[in-house]
C-alpha cells in the first residue's frame, strides 16, 4: 500500500497514543517513523513490536552519558532513549545499554548538527543532519530487534559508504504486516459512540435530523 509521509506520521502518533505512550513520546515516535520512511528504512515492524513491548515503562539509570535500564533483565525503549540523546546535543561519546530496535535511534542521532557514528552489534554507520553512511553489508543488520550496547561517537576514518536511501518526497510503500499491527494500536484511540460521549462533546448530543 502506498501512503504519504503525513499519513505515516499521523497514524503512528495515534498508534503510539493508543498503546499508552505519553503525548511527547508519541510525537517523537511519529517523527522518527517519518524520518525512517523517507530514508527507505523499515519503521513498521520495529514500532509495532515496540508498542507491544511497553518498554517505555522500564526504569532508567543515568550515569553521565551512560543510559541503561535499572533491571538487568529489562530493555530500553529507543524512543525514550532517543529523546534523551537529542537533549544531549553534540555531546559524545554516549553509551546506551540493552535497547530494543536500535534502528529507531537513528532519527534522533540524525538531529545532531555534526555527524556522529553509531555502533551496535556489529553495525557501524555515520549519520547527521544531511548524512547517512554505512559500512558495506551492514544495511540488513539494521533490522535486528535488540542491541546489548549502542555507542555514539565522534566520527573516525572508517570503511563507510555514502548511502542514498532517500525516496521521492510525498509517498512511500509500507509493509502491510507491520502497518496492520500499527493500525490495531491506532484503533484503541477510537471512542465508541454513546450518549455520554456525545453529551461531553463528541458529536451532536441529540439526533441531527430536522
Amino acid at each position: 500500500m502506498i501512503v504519504s509521509l503525513n499519513e505515516i506520521e499521523t497514524m503512528v502518533h495515534k498508534a503510539a497514543r493508543g498503546a499508552g505512550l505519553p503525548w511527547g513520546l508519541a510525537e517523537e515516535a511519529a517523527q522518527a517513523a517519518r524520518w525512517l520512511a523517507r530514508q527507505g528504512l523499515p519503521f513498521e515492524t520495529p514500532l509495532a513490536s515496540l508498542l507491544a513491548s511497553q518498554a517505555w515503562r522500564a526504569n532508567l539509570v543515568l550515569d553521565g552519558t551512560h543510559l541503561r535500564p535499572r533491571s538487568d533483565e529489562a530493555w530500553l525503549c529507543p524512543i525514550r532513549a532517543g529523546a534523551w540523546l537529542s537533549d544531549l546535543g553534540d555531546i559524545v561519546p554516549v553509551r546506551i545499554d540493552r535497547v530494543l530496535w536500535p534502528i529507531l535511534l537513528l532519527p534522533f542521532a540524525a538531529r545532531c548538527a555534526c555527524p556522529v557514528e553509531l555502533a551496535f552489534a556489529g553495525v557501524l554507520l555515520l549519520t547527521g543532519a544531511a548524512t547517512f553512511a554505512i559500512r558495506q553489508g551492514d544495511l540488513a543488520a539494521l533490522r535486528q530487534p535488540k542491541a546489548l550496547r549502542v555507542e555514539v561517537m565522534a566520527p573516525a576514518s572508517r570503511d563507510l559508504e555514502q548511502a542514498r536511501l532517500l525516496r521521492p518526497e510525498g509517498r512511500v510503500e509500507v509493509n502491510m504486516t507491520g502497518w496492520s499491527k500499527l493500525q490495531s494500536f491506532e484503533a484503541l484511540t477510537y471512542v465508541p459512540a454513546s450518549l455520554e460521549s456525545r453529551l461531553t462533546g463528541a458529536g451532536a448530543a441529540q439526533s441531527d435530523n430536522d
